[in-house]
């Protein structure tokens, strides 16, 4: 995480422009917005012919989620997204590390959800994966997305969330749209806080992103990491292969 801040302010200090990543990251969103409405029309298709339980429902909307997680424009491992959303719903086991179970029982519980963001592009499906948790458990009524204040490399800011939709996600009897936290120092750098007490109030946490896992493994209080593997050390924390998809509850 520290040495993103400082790539990013070497970028931004080289280039004079207070954030070197926008026009890739709202390509990059475009483009997996094009894939997202026949990914959407997959998931319910899979629900209605293979009558498929709402765990199981679940678990193919993160996989795709997870595969999402290739979209990182600092990674040295590059996986075309198209590729890895055909591995995420053909692939079986789907997931190399899978704690669906436990996060489909926390959810049916749970009237409250926090959820991290990652990159932009995933962030798509992202908004899919949270479709799905909307209609698949409607108990769940209060939900905040946790975004970058600043630009940072490719990290989703709020402007992403909203321009892939986020602002059209309704929950509960209520239809209660979501809220948003945004964090960074507001210096022209985002970062998370290292603070594990701001996950209070919510009965479920949801983080994307091998960044993330880094950053909040070590919290110790109950979150489902959703991400693809993309590096030895991550694999060898998380138990998975390199490249594969994880659904990981710490």
């Amino acid at each position: 995480i520290r040495s993103a801040r400082a790539l990013n302010k070497l970028l931004m200090e080289t280039a004079r422009v207070p954030d070197p990543y926008g026009e890739l990251r709202a390509k990059s969103n475009a483009a997996a917005l094009a894939l997202v409405p026949s990914h959407r029309e997959m998931l319910h298709r899979n629900a209605r012919e293979h009558d498929q339980s709402r765990e199981e429902q679940l678990r193919c909307a993160l996989s795709l989620a997870a595969a999402g997680n290739v979209v990182d424009f600092t990674c040295e491992l590059q996986i075309g997204l198209e590729d890895a959303l055909r591995s995420a719903v053909e692939d079986r086991p789907m997931l190399s590390v899978d704690d669906c179970a436990a996060l489909d029982e926390a959810l049916a519980r749970a009237q409250s959800l926090l959820f991290f963001c990652d990159n932009s592009g995933e962030a798509a499906f992202d908004k899919l994966l949270l479709e799905r948790i909307s209609e698949l458990y409607p108990r769940l009524e209060r939900v905040t997305i946790v975004c970058k204040r600043a630009p940072l490399l490719n990290d989703v800011m709020k402007a992403d969330c909203l321009e892939v939709g986020f602002g059209e996600l309704v929950f509960g009897p209520a239809r209660t749209g979501v809220s948003f936290v945004e964090l960074g120092p507001g210096d022209g750098v985002g970062d998370w806080p290292e603070d594990p007490h701001m996950l209070d109030g919510h009965d479920v946490v949801i983080s994307k992103g091998q960044a993330n896992y880094e950053a909040m493994s070590g919290w110790g209080r109950g979150i489902f990491f959703v991400l693809t593997i993309k590096c030895d050390a991550i694999a060898a924390s998380s138990g998975g292969p390199l490249m594969s998809r994880v659904v990981k509850h710490i």
